[in-house]
């Protein structure tokens, strides 16, 4: 008999973009960066694994990993 995994993650989050003051249009001296970005993304985790003993020398596991990143519009939010 084996040994069964499972684990899901969510992640949902908002991501401000910050510019570095050298990049900034009109160099404001580090003000006025939220015109610079921001929008929320979704992040999905899902992990599964499958382990077995064969016997006292050999172990056999089979590992997936599945990880989707949405982005979503300000109205989600």
């Amino acid at each position: 008999m084996g040994e069964f995994f499972a684990r899901f993650l969510a992640c949902l989050d908002q991501v401000i973009l910050i510019t570095p003051i050298e990049l900034r249009s009109g160099n404001t001296g580090g003000r006025d960066h939220e015109h610079y970005g921001n929008s929320g993304r979704n992040t999905f985790v899902l992990l599964l694994s499958y382990s077995q003993i064969i016997n006292k020398n050999f172990q056999v596991e089979l590992l997936a990993d599945k990880v989707q990143q949405t982005k979503c519009s300000k109205q989600d939010f």
